[in-house]
């Protein structure tokens, strides 16, 4: 918890002023229950005025733990006299840019990946944990401020879902530690399991149907690239959270050890990275073309290039971080 103390600069220098708190623009279980917890532990901490700004859908499977949980629209932030905390944003990118245009600077950020541009005046960045919410929870540790069940159960989402269930490299006795420390705040981990691995729509069914047709192998099946077009979304009536973790499943498939899905949306191809092993830092194929993420998941987006040149490209780079 050495970074604790960057939480605590932001603390005293904002503890009268309004907060804001957002995730990233395409939220997914980590972001959502980050920027909740967070705004749960403010109030405690003594800051009134705190506000959780909705950027977009929140996972479908996190409706009914955000129940009666308000939220900002983004064409109602007031920015005089108020500040903005970002959680798990690998940078100032990753929000939308009415927020952005409106802070500039972010008073906080709170996050975990590797790629981190501390972009923030105070960065609370923790590469070794396997979510935002479990940097969270230490600071709710470090305060020693228990959450109501419902926050624990939102942090405890959070966790499983970035680690993969507890299966990423990342994971560690701290993560376990945490996990137990939820537990004893209330926290039935079949249900929450449940509520991230095993509640996928109908949309989402037909949606990875038209992703299983698409996929295609290269290096002896070790590296796998699939990919969603618009018309894909259109047919299944998927919305985007539905794509949530739908690169994780290529990762089942025998001897792959990469998969990547390539998105089609508006003028830009999104594409989400995956591997088994830290060791394979698909980050730095990321970040060549101007995105981030971890070792072992990262993503960015692209213009002007064909599907067929992308895969292309994805291959000759990727094929070097097989190991």
């Amino acid at each position: 918890m050495n970074k604790i103390k960057e939480f605590e600069n932001f603390f005293k220098s904002n503890k009268n002023k309004r907060v804001y708190i957002c995730g990233h623009k395409h939220p997914d279980h980590d972001s959502t229950s980050s920027q909740f917890a967070l705004q749960h532990l403010l109030k405690k901490l003594g800051i009134l005025d705190v506000r959780c700004i909705k950027q977009a859908d929140y996972p479908k499977s996190m409706y009914p733990m955000l129940k009666n949980l308000p939220t900002e629209n983004i064409t109602d932030i007031n920015n005089e006299n108020a500040v903005l905390v970002c959680v798990d944003c690998a940078s100032i990118k990753r929000i939308d840019d009415p927020i952005e245009n409106k802070f500039p600077k972010p008073a906080l950020q709170i996050d975990h990946h590797a790629s981190n541009s501390c972009f923030a005046s105070n960065n609370f960045v923790n590469e070794d944990a396997t979510a935002t919410a479990e940097i969270i929870s230490e600071i709710f540790i470090h305060y020693k401020i228990r959450p109501s069940q419902s926050v624990a159960n939102l942090l405890y989402a959070g966790i499983i879902s970035d680690s993969r269930a507890f299966s990423i490299e990342s994971t560690t006795a701290k993560t376990f530690e945490i996990a137990k420390w939820l537990l004893n705040c209330g926290v039935k981990p079949n249900e929450i399991h449940n509520i991230v691995f095993n509640s996928e729509s109908v949309e989402k069914i037909k949606l990875q149907q038209a992703l299983f047709g698409s996929l295609e192998f290269f290096c002896e099946n070790q590296i796998c690239i699939g990919y969603i077009s618009q018309n894909d979304m259109s047919r299944s009536g998927a919305k985007e959270f539905d794509k949530d973790k739908l690169v994780d499943k290529l990762l089942a498939i025998e001897n792959v050890k990469i998969a990547a899905i390539i998105n089609e949306k508006n003028n830009s191809l999104k594409v989400n990275i995956r591997a088994l092993s830290s060791r394979s830092k698909v980050n730095e194929t990321a970040e060549d073309f101007g995105g981030g993420g971890h070792f072992e998941a990262s993503a960015f987006s692209t213009y002007k290039i064909t599907v067929p040149s992308l895969k292309r490209e994805l291959v000759s780079r990727l094929k070097d971080k097989l190991y």
